[in-house]
């Protein structure tokens, strides 16, 4: 078997090297694939590494960064704010946002505040989108009260 003919070159690589080009966990979990990769295909090494950097950036980009938390506590005080109510029309969260003197957001995009692309962008790494809601007589995009719940009972 390859493994008990190469096992102790792996160890010796995953004992002795790191995944440079990646941090903290993702090294981590990467580090073994490079040292079983460096002993039986070295001259493929450059390539799992460009491909362990690409998914690992991929990933980030998935996760909430500190100003979707904010956000969503933020989410969480207008929805509280009108206890009456479990949706909100894009535009009235984005007014609810942008003109709290305590939010950080009305002076995002250049000043003009924050607006729906950015809105939405923030709340996808936490799977939150918005929505056609009836607000009355009529139907807008917006937001469910309920769509945030998992994510304030995980980051809040």
């Amino acid at each position: 078997m390859w493994a008990t003919g190469h096992g102790s070159a792996v160890e010796d690589y995953y004992e002795h090297n790191d995944a440079l080009s990646l941090q903290d966990r993702e090294a981590e979990l990467w580090l073994p694939l490079f040292s079983v990769c460096a002993v039986a295909a070295p001259q493929r090494l450059r390539e799992l590494e460009t491909i362990a950097t690409r998914l690992a950036a991929s990933k980030s980009e998935d996760e909430p960064g500190d100003y979707g938390i904010l956000l969503v506590r933020h989410a969480r005080e207008t929805f509280d704010a009108q206890p009456e109510s479990d949706r909100l029309a894009t535009s009235e969260l984005l007014s609810k946002l942008n003109f709290n003197e305590e939010y950080p957001w009305g002076g995002w995009c250049d000043g003009k505040g924050i607006n729906s692309h950015t809105l939405s962008r923030l709340l996808r790494s936490f799977k939150i989108q918005p929505q056609n809601i009836r607000l009355q007589d009529h139907v807008v995009k917006g937001y469910l009260r309920q769509s945030f719940e998992e994510c304030w009972e995980r980051y809040l």
